[in-house]
């Protein structure tokens, strides 16, 4: 039975080998697809291709299935063109274990013929008219009619938002918490737009009872305030994974702050979203880009960069725009476009195909790496990517001017005084050969290169008796440090290649960028929205069609992550993912007016959902009926959730108070700083050649300015929660450790914060500050506790 069965399979090979070279009989006349044709793709499958399952992303079953490529982004029939669908050449393919149907029986010679001549026909199949039901999240948002109050609730609402929230309350037969007090509502309005508590003068100066006029003059001045752009620009740099360092083991330092730095200035300066999403995506390609749109577009140049020895330069910028599409996807559509890459997405709308027409946007940007090649055998890279000069400040341009003036100054004298003897030295081979080998390279220096580094070493070396030059010239250094910390930096930015240079993308079968399947051209998802009529197919294009009012999702995606930014809680509780897979909105009709309401506004944040709107006013008191309350307990009193949290969140990892140095941040003015070192000692990875200035001020600039190192980023921030930005961060994780509470304790930081407060006590707490007379002792000097040998609390690590 075996051998007869295995006879029978290459006879039908041999048959289909017949069919598929044109030596076999065609059926007579045209084929008909409904009594020809569905019924093979019944019998032989549907089972593992069909409605149910669509195995390597192959669907037959239905006319809407079989016009979406499969897995490896190859078309499932190349009408007119048998040998080149990817169907006819599974049935047909002599490999037994490439042959479909797998693992049964191959199809009949005159099955094989059939489907041969209705693909030469042109593979009609009428359209059935079934579509995969379309998700809430690719409709269009509209906007709805707001609904109406109860009567006894109908003084409540105060804002369209709060006619939404109120609608739900009433329809879990529930009613508003009452106002909280005046301090409170001030506290979470500067939690929510600076992240800072107000100052107790503002406390203090705030009516005991706010009208909706005072709610709205506070909520203005903050948002006026140059810490909005600051406390704003933390989640969105958590979005665009913003580091000053590459990634990877060596995670050498990279100069990205003027980016980080545009950011905080776009908040600040109210730039409208739309501006907001194309100078990020495509400054560069806009008409006569500013220098600022220039830097805007580091933020795809975030992208974390493997220099490590043996890595495949071409494999790593594959990966960095890999990267890129799953970054867009995720802010800008809320979805997992990752799942496309490898093979067509299992539960949403894209291919495969439509990944890498999305990947063709990003494939024209020059390559960043290249080996370095200054070294015998070198075998690791280095960074070769498009860099931007930025200008300094004109204060700093005029410091750094007044520094060249007196190294030039100090230069002078130096010169005046060792020169002659330089010369003299220079003139005797034995003087020159009784030197030190380090300085008799340095004594033959032409007087025009020598450096103050030289002048100190000669002096040390042949001149000791010139003390007064040689402190000139130690002054010299430190001046020439100087200066070089107040060169103009540089910012990573986007450029495009132009004509020959420009790249053809291929689908990467499997992910694989060494498998390259059918070409593909810049092109955006068939489930969305058209792409602009006109615009280019270029990033410039890519980026107003993400930005256009047509946008399914970039609305609601952005708006509710604004939402969960002030509340807590998203509309949609899975912010990083409107598919199919995630969470549905607690409330669609309100995400939907946010969503068409945003888009009108020319602030992100938009102002009008803080300040005036009833929501952040309500008390966090908890409920004694057994139904969860639709505002969880949180700090501001108002969630989009129905589920209650049931506890207030802690203070972001990076919320820190600016001192007034940064009261008026620039944006190219602000390289990072370094906090102090940790009690735990950690360090950073080792060595690597700094690639911009950093600046160990404790206490200047919020934490948004600390250096992020992916590798090592302050454990502080770590413990708290802060991740890495390895990747697109949406929402930072909610941990309680023991860590945290150990940081707070030991972290020098937290400790230096802890001594300005007890110093404020005892300036600003009266007469009942000191209690000596009650037994208890003076409070340790600031010596005291940072003396390395003092006593370790129980409570260290």
């Amino acid at each position: 039975m075996a051998g007869s069965a295995q006879d029978r399979a290459a006879a039908v090979a041999a048959a289909a080998i017949l069919v598929v070279a044109g030596l076999a009989p065609a059926p007579a006349g045209a084929v008909d697809f409904a009594t020809q044709i569905e019924p093979i793709f019944a019998a032989h499958c549907t089972k593992c291709h069909g409605l149910d399952e669509q195995k390597a992303g192959v669907g037959l079953e239905k006319f809407h299935q079989a016009q979406q490529p499969g897995d490896s982004g190859e078309p499932l029939f190349s009408p007119g063109e048998p040998g080149l669908g990817l169907v006819f050449a599974r049935i047909t393919a002599a490999d037994p274990g490439e042959r479909m149907p797998k693992d049964k029986p191959p199809l009949a010679p005159g099955e094989i013929a059939l489907l041969r001549q209705w693909i030469a026909e042109g593979a009609q199949w009428p359209d059935d008219g079934w579509r995969p039901p379309q998700h809430w999240a690719y409709a269009k948002p509209v906007r709805p009619s707001l609904p109406e109050a109860a009567d006894a609730d109908a003084d409540w609402p105060r804002t369209p938002i709060d006619r939404f929230i109120l609608a739900r309350l009433e329809a879990a037969k529930l009613s508003p918490n009452p106002p909280a007090g005046a301090p409170q509502l001030l506290r979470r309005l500067h939690l929510d737009l600076t992240g800072l508590p107000p100052s107790a003068e503002r406390v203090a100066g705030f009516p005991p009872q706010p009208d909706e006029e005072a709610a709205i003059r506070a909520a203005d001045r903050l948002l006026a305030s140059p810490a909005f752009g600051e406390k704003w620009a933390r989640h969105w740099l958590d979005l665009a994974r913003y580091a000053d360092s590459e990634g990877y083991q060596r995670d050498e330092l990279r100069s990205m702050w003027p980016y980080r730095d545009w950011v905080i200035d776009a908040f600040n300066r109210d730039l409208p979203f739309d501006r907001f999403t194309i100078e990020q995506l495509a400054g560069d390609l806009l008409p006569d880009p500013t220098l600022a749109q220039q830097v805007a577009t580091g933020f795809h140049r975030n992208t974390p960069l493997n220099i490590e020895a043996g890595t495949n330069p071409e494999q790593d910028r594959h990966k960095q725009i890999v990267d890129r599409v799953n970054t867009t996807g995720t802010i800008w559509l809320g979805t997992t476009l990752n799942c496309a890459e490898c093979h067509s997405h299992k539960y949403d709308p894209f291919s495969i195909t439509e990944y890498y027409q999305l990947f063709a946007f990003f494939n024209q940007t020059p390559i960043e790496s290249k080996q370095r090649g200054d070294q015998m055998g070198a075998s690791d890279l280095m960074h070769i990517g498009a860099d931007l000069a930025v200008p300094r400040s004109a204060l700093d341009q005029r410091e750094r001017t007044q520094l060249e003036s007196a190294l030039a100054e100090i230069l002078a004298k130096i010169k005046g005084a060792i020169d002659p003897q330089w010369e003299k030295l220079s003139a005797d081979p034995a003087k020159v050969k009784a030197l030190p080998d380090k300085a008799r390279k340095i004594a033959r220096t032409p007087p025009e290169k020598r450096t103050p580094t030289d002048y100190r070493a000669m002096i040390k070396a042949a001149f000791p008796k010139e003390r007064p030059s040689e402190k000139l010239a130690a002054r010299a250094q430190e001046i020439e440090k100087q200066i070089a910390a107040l060169a103009d930096p540089t910012v990573r930015v986007m450029a495009e290649m132009r004509g020959a240079e420009r790249r053809e993308t291929f689908v990467a079968k499997r992910g694989d960028f060494l498998a390259p399947g059918s070409k593909v051209e810049p092109a955006t998802p068939a489930a969305l929205h058209a792409f602009p009529e006109g615009a280019p197919r270029n990033r410039l294009g890519l980026a107003r069609w993400l930005a256009s009012p047509d946008n399914p999702l970039a609305q609601r995606v952005a708006a509710n992550r604004i939402w969960a930014e002030i509340f807590g809680t998203g509309l949609v509780p899975t912010p990083e993912e409107f598919g199919s897979q995630g969470e549905p909105p607690t409330h669609p009709e309100l995400l939907d007016w946010l969503a068409v309401s945003f888009w009108k506004t020319t602030r992100y944040p938009p102002s009008g959902w803080c300040g005036a709107s009833s929501c952040p006013r309500p008390t966090g008191k908890a409920r004694a009926t057994g139904v969860s309350p639709p505002t969880p307990i949180r700090r501001t009193g108002c969630s989009g959730g129905i589920r209650g949290t049931g506890s207030a969140p802690k203070a972001s990892a990076t919320t820190r108070s600016p001192s007034p140095a940064c009261s008026a941040p620039r944006w190219a003015d602000r390289p990072p700083t370094r906090p102090s070192p940790t009690a735990s000692g950690a360090k950073a990875p080792a060595a690597t050649r700094p690639a911009t200035t950093l600046r160990p001020a404790r206490t200047r600039g919020a934490a948004v300015s600390t250096v992020w190192r992916r590798s090592a980023h302050p454990p502080a921030f770590a413990n708290f929660d802060a991740p890495d930005r390895g990747i697109c961060t949406v929402q930072r994780s909610r941990s309680n450790t023991p860590l945290q509470a150990l940081t707070l304790m030991n972290d020098p930081n937290f400790a230096a914060m802890a001594r300005a407060f007890g110093e404020r006590i005892k300036t600003e707490g009266g007469q009942n500050s000191t209690r000596r007379s009650a037994g208890h002792s003076a409070p340790p000097s600031p010596a005291t506790l940072t003396n390395k040998k003092r006593p370790r609390s129980r409570f260290c690590i």
